[in-house]
């Protein structure tokens, strides 16, 4: 049986899963804080994989478009397999997950979908989860999942580590899972709202009355640059993503190119793109050819100045060619033909090899900002959301 949610899925282990077993397990920042030691060889996560494979309600996780490679595994403990219960109407929900997948909201995301299934499907009244002290990224989990604090036991033994440690055990009831569930749909939505050259987060705030079935967040950068931007628009994104159920990146002009540079690789399912860079490689061409500038000027002076208020730098035009971007599964792009910084065959090239949903305003700007504009954008908006 596998459990799918928007980015994963959640299925049985299988024989040949055992290379990407060892490639994570192997890593020590990953089982010895959860108690057992990292994996030395190949056949010790054969060995390990077989006793997955022969449990119940053990699962792989794996993110959909990877490859089938799972990055981590979660399960539900039942009956002797559990210490922390006896009861038959209660279990044990245990996880880990690849060092490289931590901080994208993967094990919230996952966790959701087996304690939805625990509740509903395998009729339990309660879950246990419990951490070491210590192991804070573990306990955020675990708060973020609704679990709340029931009992510390001291000098508890670590069998496969031969050490004792303090263990926090808490709870998550069905009666809380289901108050929790009827929180009102708003507070399980976001959208990270990411603004173009010379805007703010602030101006998400606009956006709030037109879409309350969403809780709308606008950071701010200190250095608006791909590699200025990234680790923000990362931690941003990771953030709302162990808090909402459904995140939705909605990036404007250049923003829309530092979307996809800082999450594209994450699997993101959808985003928003309004009059959006696509090919910052491609516009950066066309301001040298704006300026009169060639490849050799430019990488000669590192720095031309240009009568039109942007400075061409050689080693942002570098990065650039050198950092290729990429898309979400989904696009919904809103563009004018009007648009001098993102041409027709920007638009041509992307909605070619990308899945994506165009919409074309014909007396559009770069900047939405007439009333026709702003009525037309929150249209769209409202559309697709």
């Amino acid at each position: 049986m596998n459990l799918e949610t928007e980015r994963l899925i959640l299925r049985p282990w299988s024989k040949g899963d055992a290379e990407d077993l060892y490639h994570a397990c192997k890593d020590p920042a990953i089982g010895p804080a959860a108690g057992w030691p990292a994996h030395r060889s190949l056949e010790e996560s054969r060995q390990v994989l077989d006793m997955f494979i022969g449990q119940q309600q053990t699962y792989a996780i794996e993110k959909k478009g990877n490859g089938g490679h799972p990055i981590g595994c979660i399960g539900l403990k039942l009956g002797e397999m559990t210490d922390l219960t006896r009861r038959t109407d209660e279990c044990e929900l245990g996880y880990w997950l690849a060092r490289e997948h931590r901080g994208t909201g993967v094990m919230p995301e996952a966790c959701r979908a087996l304690i939805g299934y625990a509740f509903k499907k395998l009729g339990m009244n309660a879950l246990w989860c419990a951490y070491y002290a210590g192991n804070e990224k573990s306990k955020r989990v675990q708060e973020k999942l609704g679990f709340v604090y029931d009992h510390t036991e001291e000098n508890a033994e670590v069998p496969l580590l031969g050490e004792r440690r303090t263990v926090v055990a808490n709870l998550l009831t069905k009666e809380r899972w289901q108050r929790l569930m009827e929180t009102a749909p708003e507070k399980r939505r976001a959208i990270l709202y990411i603004h173009g050259k010379g805007g703010c987060g602030a101006e998400a705030e606009r956006l709030k009355p037109l879409l309350p079935g969403y809780d709308i967040v606008g950071p701010d950068f200190e250095d608006f640059t791909p590699w200025g931007t990234r680790d923000a628009i990362c931690t941003a994104y990771a953030r709302l993503t162990e808090r909402y159920e459904t995140v939705i990146p909605l990036a404007v002009s250049i923003g829309a190119y530092f979307a996809m540079h800082a999450l594209g690789e994450l699997g993101v399912p959808r985003m928003l793109f309004v009059s959006p860079v696509l090919d910052l490689g491609m516009l950066i061409a066309n301001m040298m050819q704006w300026a009169g500038v060639t490849e050799a000027e430019l990488k000669e002076k590192k720095i031309v100045p240009t009568d039109f208020g942007e400075d061409l730098s050689w080693d942002y035009r570098k990065y650039v060619l050198e950092h290729p971007v990429k898309a979400a599964k989904h696009t919904s792009v809103l563009w004018t033909p009007n648009d001098a910084l993102v041409p027709k065959a920007m638009v041509d090239a992307f909605t070619a090899a990308n899945e994506t949903d165009l919409t074309v305003m014909e007396n559009g700007e770069h900047w939405f900002h007439t009333e026709e504009q702003l009525a037309f954008l929150d249209k769209w908006l409202k559309a697709r959301l």
